[in-house]
């Protein structure tokens, strides 16, 4: 075996890595092999990685997309095992574990629920617990990362996050309930720590949440919301008040900053477009933009608001 660090020596401890469901990435495997040339190797990974401008010792959220990496040699294990090689346990690497399925009924849109059905989920839905909580569309890749021994998870029972390396403790500690993407969460640690975002093959950047915080801008609103979490051993369902939050142009955003500043770095990993940008910048950025287009009456978010 090549030297390194691989899932194994992050854990030493025997796993079973699931290969079952999607969780974000719908692509079939039948698919993926017919548009790739080769398969996509750790070695491989690794190579294009630091070709991109992923260091040892960075502190990197990263956002992936398995399915547009190409066929990749042992999947998710594979991927992870690549990103520990590249960032070494002198970095932290980030990603989310979020259990959206843990929510408020009455919020829920894709799909919605009955009405009547409402209250009897409020009642039995499961509570969440960081070892063994499923995390929901946040990709293959994550789901199996938050499950590794070692792996720190952020105690928010809708938004929480993962993170192994040397700052994970630290990034993970502190996860308020009604600050879910705000300075006091673990997207508030990343920014000050100036730290990076890694996508792969991704479009969105989740960062840009923590704009809708930082960013002065008209139609800002709290929404309540409500979850499932075990208080002194029992299950409870709490209530709890944050900002609304609408990422309905954060792809625009995105591609703003990336015509108008050189901060993104760009390559391919794997068959992914990929890019690695700084936090602070992109968060800046953000704040920046919904300033001026969600206060000039035209955004979505303020049509929304007038809907």
């Amino acid at each position: 075996m090549r030297p390194g660090h691989t899932i194994q020596q992050i854990e030493r401890t025997p796993f079973a890595p699931s290969t079952n469901g999607s969780n974000g990435d719908v692509i079939s495997e039948h698919s993926v092999v017919g548009r790739s040339q080769v398969p996509v190797t750790q070695q491989a990974l690794e190579r294009d990685l630091r070709k991109l401008g992923l260091e040892p010792g960075m502190d990197v959220l990263v956002h992936c997309s398995m399915s547009s990496l190409g066929w990749v040699c042992g999947g998710a294990q594979t991927v992870i095992s690549a990103l520990v090689n590249v960032v070494t346990p002198d970095g932290t690497i980030v990603m989310p574990a979020f259990t959206t399925w843990n929510t408020d009924p009455a919020n829920w849109q894709d799909p919605p629920v009955p009405a009547e059905w409402h209250q009897s989920i409020r009642e039995e839905m499961a509570p969440y617990i960081p070892q063994i909580s499923p995390s929901r569309g946040v990709g293959r890749v994550a789901e199996l990362f938050r499950s590794l021994p070692g792996v720190k998870r952020s105690m928010h029972p809708i938004v929480s996050v993962c993170a192994w390396g040397r700052l994970a403790h630290e990034i993970t500690r502190e996860h308020p309930l009604d600050c879910q993407f705000g300075e006091r969460s673990p997207l508030g640690r990343l920014y000050e720590l100036d730290g990076q975002v890694l996508s792969l093959g991704v479009r969105t950047n989740s960062t840009l949440h923590l704009s809708e915080h930082i960013g002065r801008w008209q139609g800002k609103r709290m929404q309540r919301e409500g979850c499932s979490m075990l208080i002194d051993g029992q299950r409870r369902w709490v209530e709890f008040e944050d900002l609304a939050s609408n990422d309905s142009d954060f792809i625009a955003i995105k591609d703003e900053f990336e015509r108008d500043t050189e901060h993104t770095l760009y390559g391919r990993v794997g068959s992914a477009d990929s890019r690695l940008v700084r936090v602070r910048a992109m968060v800046d950025y953000g704040a920046w933009w919904m300033e001026q287009h969600r206060n000039s009456g035209n955004s979505d978010m303020e049509q929304e608001a007038a809907g």
